[in-house]
């Protein structure tokens, strides 16, 4: 087997999988959690506006950092580049462990349950409906009980055949990504409109988007931490540089781009939400986008729209197994993971044993149903290395000041990136202290495991 990736991959299926990897669960539930923490729906509208912004400058810096670096990995390579392999290994152990596997599982039990509830709709009295909803067995394991439901089944299943799709040729793993890309636009941007028109016809908009008892202000910078989750996946494109054809020219366009049409999409769509009910109806909801289209569309025509977020999860899950192993991949070549991981298959010309071991961590998530918590606890950590990997672009300026493509209106674009990001980390550990702890624990824990393992390697190198 051979252990160099090819440069398979287009642009426009570079661009794909960062608006894929972004557009999922988050604009079509989180607005409801965040409308909980703050209370004034215009200050929800800025918050998705104004990250919109931290996220376009923080992929037109990223952009600097892959044309400098045009290798698989993202994060992981710059940090290991920049700050030494420690940092690089710890921001792959958060991608391994938080970062791709549980929101693959997510997406997975999440179209499972869309498809669940389009089961009751349609066929609430049916065998398999009942079978479907119902159905669970327990299975004992040394002295554990692990009980397994029909979702669980449904959703591993997604997750199998997705793992299969990305593990049997980069070029097949892209057209299934970009096909499942386009559908998933076409559907936002037919909710969009049929939701707009729909509100704006019925003798006006059907309510004040603006009505607000007053901002929360203890709870906006928990809010944008939700909003934060609903824009994670802005430099998906960075971990695919290694397999992107011209990576200096394209990556910085695809995460422009994508991250641009992200933004729009998500205001306009929190605009629809506000025009289409008030804000107390879908507050502290996760299932904000299910209300929406039966209040404007009826029973009938939100049946079709569940069916079209069921699909959509489908791509959202399809972008997290392409982009993931490609880390996994890259900490294996520098000797940081288990060597198997770095073996590119010699017919598919994937990292096939990389796509495996974070297909098998979803499915361990799905079985135990922790997958939640790995992300309610994991979320502070999310956004530190990020901080750090925009901090290097300063030390690479240094020693290498000429650069193929450079962020512009620099050092204004990252630092404000930078100060963003660092106003919600404070947030989110004063909010949710417990989980901010948790998070560096997993960190710490990360850090022991690379002294070990570098102590195991040095060994069998001296033996």
């Amino acid at each position: 087997m051979s252990d160099s990736l090819k440069r398979k991959l287009g642009i426009w299926t570079a661009t794909f999988a960062v608006f894929a990897s972004m557009i999922g669960s988050g604009i079509f539930g989180n607005t409801g959690e965040v409308q909980a923490k703050v209370g004034d729906p215009l200050m929800v509208m800025f918050l998705w506006f104004f990250y919109g912004l931290v996220a376009i400058a923080g992929a037109l810096t990223y952009s600097e950092l892959a044309a400098r670096m045009p290798e698989a990995g993202g994060e992981y390579v710059y940090l290991k580049k920049t700050f030494g392999p420690m940092w690089g290994f710890l921001s792959g152990w958060v991608s391994l462990i938080a970062g791709f596997s549980a929101p693959a599982a997510i997406a997975a039990f999440l179209s499972a349950g869309y498809l669940s509830s389009l089961l009751q709709s349609l066929a609430p009295e049916s065998g398999f409906t009942v079978f479907f909803v119902s159905w669970k067995f327990t299975v004992t394991l040394f002295s554990w009980e692990l009980a397994i439901s029909a979702k669980q089944i449904y959703a591993i299943f997604l997750i199998l055949i997705f793992s299969v799709f990305h593990g049997v040729g980069v070029k097949k793993g892209g057209w299934i990504q970009n096909a499942l890309t386009v559908m998933k636009l076409g559907i936002v941007l037919l909710f969009l409109v049929a939701g707009l028109v729909a509100a704006f016809t019925a003798d006006g908009p059907v309510h004040d988007p603006f009505r607000s008892d007053g901002i929360q202000w203890g709870g906006v910078g928990v809010g944008l931490l939700w909003v934060l989750f609903a824009y994670s996946g802005w430099n998906g494109a960075s971990y695919l540089a290694g397999e992107i054809e011209n990576p200096e020219r394209n990556v910085p366009r695809a995460m422009m781009w994508g991250t641009l049409l992200t933004a729009i999409l998500y205001v306009l769509i929190n605009l629809m939400y506000y025009l289409a009910a008030p804000a107390s109806e879908f507050s502290g909801q996760l299932t904000v986008a299910s209300i929406i289209s039966t209040r404007l569309f009826g029973t009938g025509i939100a049946v079709f729209f569940n069916v079209c977020f069921c699909l959509i999860l489908l791509s959202t899950l399809s972008a997290q197994v392409m982009i993931g192993p490609r880390v996994y991949y890259a900490m294996a070549r520098d000797g940081l993971f288990f060597k198997f991981a770095s073996k590119v298959h010699p017919k598919f010309e994937t990292p096939l044993y990389s796509i495996l071991v974070q297909g098998a961590l979803s499915i361990a998530y799905i079985l135990t149903g922790s997958y939640y918590d790995v992300m309610t606890y994991m979320g502070f950590s999310l956004s530190i290395f990020p901080f750090l990997t925009v901090i290097g672009l300063w030390k690479l300026r240094k020693n290498a000041p000429n650069a193929p493509y450079k962020v512009p209106f620099f050092p204004i674009t990252p630092l404000f990136f930078l100060a963003v990001t660092l106003l919600i980390m404070i947030a989110s550990a004063v909010d949710e202290w417990l989980n901010a702890l948790i998070a560096l624990g997993a960190i710490g824990v990360g850090a022991i495991i690379y002294f070990l393992w570098q102590t195991v390697h040095q060994k069998q190198e001296d033996s």
